[in-house]
């Protein structure tokens, strides 16, 4: 499946991107997610939900996400719900402010998009999300992580660069980002789910869409 979308920090990229997903029999825990379907009504006006906020522990930066969800006559025609995710972070008592957002269209097949809080780098200089995509029995994760130093947005799709290696001898498998570390490195985790044996942790960079295990045992692991 194909799939465009748009994306902007400080410039606006269309970019055709290919949508995989890890398959397991359950989706992310989020309530933060909107479902498209070809039962739903047709309606112009746009939908949001909002994450709860999320703070590090010294309570020096907050963030929050939030997925808009469209089905109007024209998405209706296309055979598709339009998708907007926002992540917004504050420091200190400061206001809320955008740090990043990603358009996407989904398909009415029942594709559901949402998004998670992953949190904070133990020194505070990276703040992450995940703007996931599931279908049918799998889930895509997407991280977004953002640098409080530089201002620079990086955004990744795991897809096949996991499921290729932790699907080998597995019926369906599970995976789950765990968090960022101070370099702005994603960790996932596959853990054993049914006859999968567990498939270890997982660094994804998001800057050059690099993955590779670095421990054969998955859960968190906080790291630099």
């Amino acid at each position: 499946m194909t799939k465009n979308y748009l994306r902007w920090t400080l410039a606006l990229v269309l970019l055709p991107v290919a949508t995989a997903y890890a398959k397991t029999d359950s989706y992310s825990t989020s309530d933060q997610a909107s479902e498209c379907d070809s039962d739903l009504k047709v309606s112009p006006e746009i939908s949001a939900v909002k994450t709860a906020t999320l703070a590090n522990k010294a309570g020096t930066l907050r963030e929050y996400g939030q997925v808009e969800f469209r089905h109007n006559a024209s998405d209706a025609e296309h055979k598709s719900c339009h998708v907007v995710y926002r992540l917004f972070l504050a420091k200190g008592s400061s206001a809320f402010e955008q740090i990043d957002s990603l358009e996407w269209d989904t398909e009415d097949s029942g594709e559901i998009a949402g998004i998670d809080l992953i949190g904070f780098s133990l020194d505070g200089s990276e703040a992450a999300a995940n703007f996931w995509l599931a279908a049918g029995d799998g889930q895509d994760d997407r991280p977004v992580v953002y640098d409080l130093i530089t201002h620079k947005v990086s955004f990744g799709i795991i897809g096949e660069k996991l499921s290729d290696q932790a699907s080998q001898n597995c019926d369906a498998y599970v995976q789950r980002v765990e968090e960022v570390t101070n370099r702005g490195i994603v960790l996932v985790s596959v853990p054993a789910y049914e006859n999968c044996a567990d498939k270890g942790l997982w660094a994804f960079d998001p800057r050059t869409g690099s993955l590779k295990r670095i421990r054969k045992v998955s859960g968190r692991r906080r790291m630099e």
